[in-house]
C-alpha cells in the first residue's frame, strides 16, 4: 500500500537559567548563539564543511562557560544538521549529549525531545527496535508532563515503527492514540497526519471499511487544509482500498482524480498515482490502459519508490 509516513522534526526545548549573568558571561553567551547563527547560515548557502566547523565552535564554547541554554541549542540543531547530512552515527552521539544535559538540569521537555531525536536517527538507520524503545522514553515523558502537543507527534512515531515492525496491532493503537489527542487539540492538519499510520495499519489488519471512512476523512482535512501531501495520500490510499475491495471503477475513479492535481504535486507522487491505475485497470482486462499507466509509472519508480513499494511495481509489470 502506498502511504507516507510523518515524523517529527528535532526540535530544542530551552532551559532558562536562575543564575546571575555578568557582561563577560553575557557577551560570552550571546558569542554562542552568533556562532549557531553562522553555521545555520553556512548550511543554506551550501557550504557544509563551514557549518559543521561553526556548529562545534559553538558547542566547545558554551560547555567551556557552562553556558547551559547554549549547550542545548547547539546540540539541538548540531543533531539535526548531522540528521539532514545522513550522518546519523555521529548525530546519536551529540543527541545523547543533548539528553544527558536536559536530565542534568531537569528540563523534561528538552529531555523527551533528546529521547526522540535518538529515536528517529535509530529509525534512520533502520534498528526499529531502539527506535521504538526511545520514541516510547520520550512519550512517557511528556505524558508526565501533560504535553499534549508532542504526545500527539510521539505516538505517530512509535505507531510508524511498529507498522514498519509488522505489528499492525500495535501500531493502530499508536496511530488511533495521536489522532485522538490531535481531535482533542483540534489541530487538523496533525489529525491528517495522524490518520495516515492509522489507516495503513487498519489495511493491514483487514480493516477495510474502517480504513475507508478515515480515507474520506482525510481527504476532507486536506481540502480545508489545501494540503496537496495529504490529498494525494489520501488518494491513494484510498484508490488501493476500492482495489481491495475489488471496487475497481471506484479505484479508478478516485485516482483519477489524484492524477489531475499531479501538475502541483512535489515529486514521487506520480508512481503511486500510476501504479495503482495500472492495476485496476489489469484487473478489469483493459491492458492497453493498464500497460500505459504502468509504462508512466516504471519510468521513474527506481528513483522515488522504496525496495518493497518497486518490488510490486516489477511483479505488475511481469503479470
Amino acid at each position: 500500500m502506498a502511504s507516507i509516513r510523518f515524523t517529527i522534526v528535532l526540535i530544542f526545548s530551552s532551559f532558562l537559567l536562575s543564575l546571575p549573568v555578568y557582561p563577560q558571561q553575557l557577551k560570552d553567551s550571546v558569542k554562542v548563539y552568533q556562532l549557531i547563527k553562522i553555521a545555520t547560515e553556512k548550511d543554506a548557502a551550501g557550504q557544509k564543511d563551514s557549518a559543521d566547523i561553526y556548529f562545534k565552535q559553538s558547542g566547545k564554547l558554551a560547555k567551556e562557560i557552562k553556558f547551559d541554554n547554549g549547550f542545548l541549542k547547539y546540540t539541538g540543531d548540531y543533531t539535526n544538521f548531522l540528521y539532514r547530512e545522513l550522518k546519523y552515527k555521529e548525530g546519536l552521539k551529540i543527541a545523547n549529549q543533548q539528553l544527558q544535559k536536559s536530565i542534568e538540569i531537569g528540563d523534561r521537555k528538552a529531555e523527551a525531545n533528546a529521547y526522540n531525536n535518538i529515536g528517529l536517527l535509530y529509525y534512520s538507520l533502520s534498528m526499529m527496535t531502539r527506535a521504538a524503545e526511545y520514541y516510547v522514553k520520550a512519550l512517557r515523558v511528556a505524558e508526565k508532563t501533560n504535553d499534549l502537543f508532542n504526545q500527539r507527534k510521539f505516538n505517530s512515531n512509535i505507531a510508524s515503527v511498529f507498522i514498519d515492525l509488522k505489528d499492525y496491532k500495535k501500531g493502530s493503537f499508536y496511530a488511533e492514540q495521536g489522532y485522538d489527542i490531535a481531535t482533542k487539540l483540534k489541530d487538523s492538519s496533525a489529525m491528517g497526519r495522524s490518520l495516515v499510520n492509522l489507516i495503513v495499519a487498519q489495511v493491514s489488519e483487514n480493516q477495510l471499511e474502517k480504513a475507508k471512512q478515515h480515507s474520506i476523512t482525510l481527504l476532507s482535512i486536506a481540502k480545508k487544509t489545501a494540503d496537496i501531501d495529504l490529498l494525494l495520500t489520501g488518494y491513494i490510499n484510498l484508490g488501493d482500498i476500492y482495489h481491495s475491495q475489488q471496487k475497481f471503477d471506484e479505484s479508478i475513479k478516485i485516482l483519477k482524480l489524484a492524477e489531475l492535481k499531479l501538475g502541483n504535486a512535489p515529486a514521487g507522487y506520480d508512481t503511486y498515482v500510476y501504479q495503482g491505475l495500472a492495476n485496476a485497470y489489469r484487473s478489469i482486462g483493459n491492458y492497453k490502459s493498464a500497460n500505459h499507466y504502468f509504462e508512466k509509472c516504471i519510468a521513474n519508480a527506481a528513483e522515488s519508490m522504496v525496495i518493497a513499494d518497486l518490488k510490486q511495481v516489477y511483479l505488475l509489470g511481469s503479470e
